[in-house]
């Protein structure tokens, strides 16, 4: 039986720092706070064809959230309906800072996984937006994934980008233009009042968007050479000092603020570990 299901949390700043002050999921969504900030974890196996969530983040004025998944999903075609749906809808407010990071989707043979991500910022708010997507298990062909963003800054569109790739998408999918036959896909989109100045990564391209904001793409075939390049890129972002509104000296970590950790830690926590 296909499943529907809300997820929905609210983080406010309260003497100096960053608490939940709503938390609430339904199965197959679960969502749980942990010394790295809050987790979505997937209670249920999939998402299946069929399938429906929708994952709402509020980051009120000045509070700072880091959101990941815990392991790896893994949409397949339903008994009935090879589609699966993903909405998730992120709202970050004056002086808020938000990190969505989740680990890497696989969209398996003969699956369709959709997903539409609506970010509004608002002045002075930051958001730091990641999407890894892996098309097909190792040896077996892709599934199809379509990815819709529209995002704003002050109330003004920085991106709207409409991905469509995998088994009937349109011709050409495959081609250098798109994928260029890359099945690991990286997007990651920094969008705040102090974006980087001449942001580089190895081996991806970097926009600077008007926004304000820069935004990442690479194409590969290797999760953890995938894990790198978003590691990288989040390094550039907190030199850069995107995340400078995060004051370190109020006491206690902030909800998602994450402790000191070799660079290696990050990557083996980034890769799903799957062979290329």
């Amino acid at each position: 039986m296909p499943l529907d299901a809300t997820a929905r949390a609210v983080a406010c700043r309260i003497d100096g720092r960053t608490v939940l002050s709503t938390l609430r999921s339904e199965v197959p969504l679960s969502l749980r706070e942990t010394t790295d900030g809050l987790q979505v974890l997937a209670s249920a196996f999939g998402p299946l064809g069929g399938d429906r969530t929708r994952l709402e983040l509020v980051v009120e004025d000045g509070a700072h959230l880091e959101v990941g998944t815990i392991g790896s999903q893994v949409a397949q075609p339903g008994p009935h309906d090879p589609v699966s749906h993903a909405d998730v809808d992120l709202r970050v407010a004056a002086a808020g800072w938000l990190c969505w990071r989740p680990r890497p989707l696989v969209v398996t043979a003969g699956a369709e996984h959709r997903i539409d991500l609506c970010a509004r910022v608002d002045r002075s708010g930051t958001a730091v937006l990641v999407e890894t997507v892996v098309l097909g298990l190792p040896g077996q062909p892709a599934g199809r994934y379509r990815s819709r963003w529209h995002v704003t800054y002050d109330g003004l569109p920085v991106l709207v980008a409409d991905l469509d790739v995998g088994p009937g998408a349109a011709a050409g999918w495959e081609g250098p233009a798109v994928t260029g036959g890359a099945r690991v896909l990286v997007t990651a989109l920094l969008v705040g009042p102090q974006p980087p100045a001449g942001c580089q990564v190895q081996g991806a391209q970097v926009l600077e968007l008007a926004g304000p904001g820069i935004l990442l793409s690479w194409l590969g075939s290797d999760t953890v050479e995938a894990a790198r390049v978003v590691q990288a890129f989040l390094a550039g972002v907190a030199r850069s000092g995107a995340d400078a509104t995060r004051d370190r000296s109020e006491g206690p970590r902030p909800v998602g603020e994450p402790p000191s950790r070799p660079d290696g830690a990050h990557v083996r926590d980034l890769a799903l570990g799957l062979s290329s």
